[in-house]
This record gives C-alpha cells, sequence and structure tokens, in this order.
C-alpha cells in the first residue's frame, strides 16, 4: 500500500469507530507548521473523550526531524502520539477498549 492509500485505510478505520478525523495532510507544499501529524483524531467512547495525533508511514516511511519534534512535544505534555498504519491504529483503539 502506498502512504495516501495507508492514510485512507486508517481514516476508516477511526471513523467506522465514530471518531471524527482532521486530516491537515494536503496534495501541495503545506502551509502549516512543519512536523504537523497527518491526522488529529477525536473519539468519545463510553462518556470519555479523547483526542490523538497520528502521523501516517508505511513501512518504509521515515519521520522529518520535524515530525520526531512533534513526537517529542507530545511525549513531554503527555498527549498520544501514533506512529505508522492501520495496524497501529488497532492497537490504539483497543488500548482504549473500543476494540475487542
Amino acid at each position: 500500500m502506498t502512504e495516501k492509500e495507508t492514510q485512507a485505510a486508517v481514516k476508516k478505520l477511526y471513523r467506522d469507530a465514530g471518531a471524527i478525523v482532521y486530516d491537515t495532510s494536503q496534495p501541495r507544499r503545506a502551509q502549516i507548521t512543519p512536523g504537523v501529524p497527518d491526522l488529529i483524531v477525536f473519539l468519545t467512547w463510553r462518556g470519555k473523550g479523547y483526542m490523538f495525533f497520528h502521523e501516517v508511514k508505511t513501512s518504509a516511511g521515515r519521520q522529518s526531524s520535524a515530525q520526531k519534534g512533534f513526537q517529542d512535544s507530545c511525549d513531554r505534555a503527555g498527549e498520544t502520539y501514533l506512529l505508522g498504519g492501520v495496524p497501529e491504529g488497532i492497537d490504539h483503539l483497543r488500548t482504549l477498549g473500543v476494540l475487542g
């Protein structure tokens, strides 16, 4: 799968789980701060609200230094940052209890 196909599959996974997904990726050079992840996800499950970031990468994809910096900022602030594709999304939804 290409990164674009992987991203579409990840968005579908989250939307099927009831999440609101904001896609920050753009087909042209982005006019946003470098390093901002591809997806910002909001999910309400059993009365709890969750927000997390997902930088979509295929197994061949590599983070830029700006993306690593954003991940580090999330880690320091206690925010969830996912890196990868559908398996990482499924794992996170399982951790939240959304998937069995």
